[in-house]
Formats: C-alpha cells, sequence, structure tokens
C-alpha cells in the first residue's frame, strides 16, 4: 500500500489504527508512505509501478500483480443542490467572515425559508470531524 500521506489511512483514528495495522502485516502488506505512484506499465504478465518520494527526491520501482487507485469520493451534495433555491442565502457562505468567527449574512433569496450550509462531505470527501468543525464554526454565534 503506498500513499503520499506521512502514514497510512489517518482517517480511521488512534483507537481503531493497531486492529488495520495488524490485519494488514499478518495479511503481507507492504506499507510505503510519503511515496505517490507516478506511473505503471505492463511487462510481461506483470505491472511495473513507479512511485516517487518527494522528500528523498528518489524514484523507486515494483514489480506487482495488481494496482488499484483510490482517489477519494464525489461530494454528497444532492439534497444542498435540491433545497438550494428554497434558501434565503442560496447556499452561499461569508468566508472571511467565517474565518474571522463571525460570518454575515449573505441573502440572495428574501422569499426563503431558511438558511443552507454545505458541510463535511457535501463539500468534497471529507471526514465526520471536518463536518462538526464547519458546523461549529457556522452554528458558533447562534
Amino acid at each position: 500500500m503506498v500513499t503520499p500521506d506521512r502514514m497510512l489511512a489517518f482517517e480511521v483514528g488512534a483507537t481503531n489504527f493497531p486492529t488495520y495495522l495488524r490485519a494488514l502485516y499478518r495479511g503481507g502488506a507492504t506499507l510505503t508512505p510519503d511515496f505517490e505512484l507516478r506511473s505503471v506499465r505492463r511487462e510481461g504478465n506483470r505491472l511495473v509501478a513507479s512511485l516517487w518520494n518527494e522528500y528523498a527526491d528518489e524514484t523507486v520501482e515494483r514489480v506487482v500483480d495488481h494496482v488499484v487507485v483510490e482517489h477519494g469520493t464525489v461530494p454528497a451534495d444532492e439534497l444542498y443542490h435540491a433545497l438550494k433555491d428554497g434558501s434565503r442565502n442560496g447556499g452561499a457562505v461569508d468566508v472571511e467572515g467565517l474565518a474571522r468567527g463571525a460570518p454575515d449574512e449573505i441573502v440572495t433569496n428574501e422569499a426563503g425559508g431558511y438558511l443552507l450550509y454545505r458541510v463535511g462531505d457535501a463539500i468534497s470527501s471529507r471526514n465526520v470531524h471536518a463536518a462538526i468543525y464547519d458546523s461549529l464554526r457556522l452554528c458558533k454565534g447562534l
């Protein structure tokens, strides 16, 4: 398993991480942090993965049977888009104000019945902690 991050699957959390690592090592996995996949080429009936390390500025090759690439998920934002037209703010947020901890209310639809904001996975592939933090920043002034 190769990741450009300092450690594998940091999203799992400290409590569950030992269980996952134990299972991976028992299954014969080779963990390779700090590398990113640059290319894959076929060599006979095998694949050669070219891996690059930014810190060492080095490229290594690994002969493998399979390459599976995981790039996260697309935002789960269907509900946000379905509710957008009925909101007072059209889903907009005062980003600079949010960073200061005091966002101004943006009104784009006077007839709207509610304020609407995207948090967590409605924005991008993120975890529950990001959703909670987004919500805290939006709601702490209420």
